[in-house]
């Protein structure tokens, strides 16, 4: 899909009455273009800078993780086998089919797929990177750590004080963390 369809779909998404609080994108933007596409929609809507994080995560680490994702071929839902598995080995705990282990989710296709991401993303990272609204956070660690250490970045003054002007955004550059 191309930016001009997703930068698009996004205009429109956060133009919904349920996103004036704030809303969350994850996964975007993804290319430069996209990032000045955002930019410049912020700005024409008067809106803050985009509070960013950047989940950084050790390449072992991913494919670890990613190579212990399974998912229910009935109900899609997806298990992990480090941080989330299911109550019983290897079936879903929603309906009881067996899970499945993603074509994509081998090892070389990882490969090929972070390096893809690191092409895509590091001009992404290099133009937020150093701005007040841009920070990493380590994540080879539980999803309990990383979630804590979001809320405390999200309480910051800086993200209350954009949120009482009327909405918080967020971009979330990550790599597919599971």
């Amino acid at each position: 899909m191309g930016d001009e369809i997703v930068n698009q779909m996004v205009a429109n998404r956060i133009g919904e009455p349920d996103c004036q609080p704030g809303f969350l994108l994850d996964g975007y933007p993804r290319t430069l273009a996209q990032a000045e596409f955002l930019d410049s929609l912020l700005r024409r809507e008067g809106l803050p800078d985009p509070t960013v994080i950047h989940l950084e995560v050790r390449t072992d680490m991913l494919v670890r993780r990613i190579a212990m994702r399974r998912q229910c071929p009935e109900c899609s839902r997806i298990y992990n086998l480090l941080w989330q598995p299911p109550k019983a080995a290897g079936v879903c705990d929603a309906d009881g089919a067996a899970l499945i282990r993603r074509q994509d989710d081998t090892e070389s296709v990882l490969h090929e797929r972070l390096t893809a991401y690191d092409k895509l993303t590091g001009p992404v990272i290099a133009h937020y990177r150093g701005s007040a609204s841009y920070h990493v956070v380590n994540g080879d660690r539980s999803p309990e750590e990383i979630q804590r250490e979001v809320g405390r970045l999200l309480a910051q003054p800086a993200a209350r004080a954009s949120a009482r002007r009327g909405k918080l955004q967020f971009g979330l550059a990550t790599p597919g963390w599971v």
